[in-house]
């Protein structure tokens, strides 16, 4: 990832950090879980960039989708919302609170 604001969010990420695996080809969606395994590093084929290594957690059923992040209205100012095809980025502290609810047993 080339982007300032994604590179910015790899390069705050720890191991044990948890993530959303987000999917933004046709109907974009939170579809799964992720842990941080690795703490960030220059990436071997471009030290201007930046990589982590992931261990998969979980899938999220039913995906959650932007449409519905975005129908709630409570997260207008994520940067999800607002650039849908931003890669990377932090997850603000009320959709995590929001996604346990909807994912009780998912251990988000």
């Amino acid at each position: 990832m080339r982007n300032p604001q994604a590179l910015r969010a790899i390069r705050e990420m720890r191991p044990g950090d948890k993530v959303f695996i987000y999917h933004s080809m046709s109907d974009a969606a939170i579809t799964g879980l992720a842990k941080v395994v690795s703490e960030p590093r220059p990436d071997p084929k471009n030290a201007k960039l930046t990589v982590v290594d992931f261990e998969f957690l979980s899938r999220l059923e039913p995906p959650t989708t932007l449409r519905e992040i975005k129908e709630t209205g409570l997260f207008a100012d994520w940067a999800l919302v607002r650039q849908g095809r931003l890669s990377t980025m932090s997850a603000p502290a009320a959709v995590i609170k929001w996604m346990q609810k909807r994912y009780p047993k998912a251990g988000i």
